[in-house]
């Protein structure tokens, strides 16, 4: 029997960007996830960036002002995970606005 039979051959340093572009491109709900990852990013990345001088000059803000205001940002996000379940079943729905909305790479639109 070959000592190397049923191995999976590992890609080289070299060819692991090719194989792993190889399996994005097979696999649609990876390849959806990434769309999504790429739709979403820049615009988080806008707000965070803006949010200081949003706090400074529109909202007249100073530092304690501006970690208040980063304070409220994390009630929300905590307010808003554990109210989405119960308002989901409420409200109705199959559970994929759920999964949408979640903003962790461990989501998997469907």
């Amino acid at each position: 029997m070959d000592p190397g039979a049923g191995r999976v051959r590992t890609p080289h340093i070299r060819g692991a960007p090719a194989a792993g572009s190889r399996y994005v491109r097979n696999a649609p709900r990876v390849r959806r996830l990434i769309l999504f990852a790429a739709l979403f990013i820049p615009g988080a990345v806008a707000l965070w960036a803006l949010l200081p001088v949003v706090a400074k000059t529109e909202l007249g803000l100073g530092a304690p002002g501006y970690g208040a205001l980063l304070g409220a940002v994390g009630v929300g996000a905590v307010a808003g995970s554990l109210l989405l379940r119960p308002l989901t079943r409420r409200l109705g729905g199959d559970g994929r606005s759920q999964r949408r909305s979640s903003a962790t790479p461990r989501s998997s639109p469907p």
